[in-house]
């Protein structure tokens, strides 16, 4: 059985690495849009979120992938790898989801709260909105697995701000300052996020199908329950 238990952490260990890889390419996506963005004679950065402008919400789609300067996307990249790989853990239709509602949702409020005359830029709304999945998640699932990434995640956030985490948004003058609607409204999709995905008010349909799963150990625990069991 322990060469069972040896083979499930190697499976484990096999998920954990691919999934990092599909974080790590998703932050290098972004960061070739910034170097083209660097070489280009067109200012990317005009498609940020223009807030209440009827055009300036095709930035919703595209402002997640741009930034300022090297120094902003360096920042955002930190928290968006390692919180979005802690969702991917969840498993990437679960991942997927959350990312799109968040990133909506994020982008939907500072159109409609960001200051105007101004273009707002940065990952960093969908960063916010992973912090506040990841820590409402298991307080909502009432899962001890989530409640400890929870509380790991709120002991981490200081130190990612601290690295620079910030979304930006620029005036007409040409000033850049941090977008505070976009962090707000980042962390309210990441709330909204886990309560939709993982409250489950028992009248939702979604709620019905998931409660009726029983859960299940991991292959690692399972193996080590028969190996113990058989020796006793």
């Amino acid at each position: 059985m322990l060469g069972a238990a040896k083979k499930s952490i190697n499976e484990i260990g096999e998920r954990l690495k691919m999934q990092a890889l599909i974080m790590a390419g998703i932050v290098a996506c972004i960061w070739m849009v910034e170097i083209i963005d660097s070489l280009a004679p067109f200012d990317f950065e005009s498609l940020g979120i223009r807030p209440r402008q009827l055009l300036g919400m095709v930035g919703i789609v595209f402002a997640p992938f741009l930034h300022d300067s090297i120094g902003h996307l360096a920042g955002n990249s930190i928290g968006l790898f390692f919180f979005g790989w802690v969702i991917l853990l969840g498993g990437t239709p679960s991942f997927i989801r959350v990312t799109a509602l968040i990133a909506i949702i994020a982008g939907m409020g500072t159109w409609v709260f960001g200051a105007g005359n101004s273009i707002h830029i940065g990952a960093s709304g969908i960063v916010f909105g992973y912090m506040a999945f990841l820590l409402l998640r298991g307080f909502f699932e009432k899962s001890l697995r989530w409640v400890i990434v929870a509380l790991i995640v709120a002991f981490v956030i200081y130190g990612f701000v601290d690295l620079g985490l910030s979304s930006t948004a620029e005036n007409d003058n040409g000033a850049v300052n941090i977008s505070w609607s976009g962090h707000l409204s980042g962390f309210a999709g990441g709330i909204i996020a886990a309560w939709i995905f993982y409250y489950r008010p028992r009248n939702f349909p979604y709620a019905q199908k998931q409660i009726a799963k029983k859960p299940t150990p991991s292959p690692i625990v399972s193996a080590i329950l028969t190996w113990f069991s058989k020796r006793h």
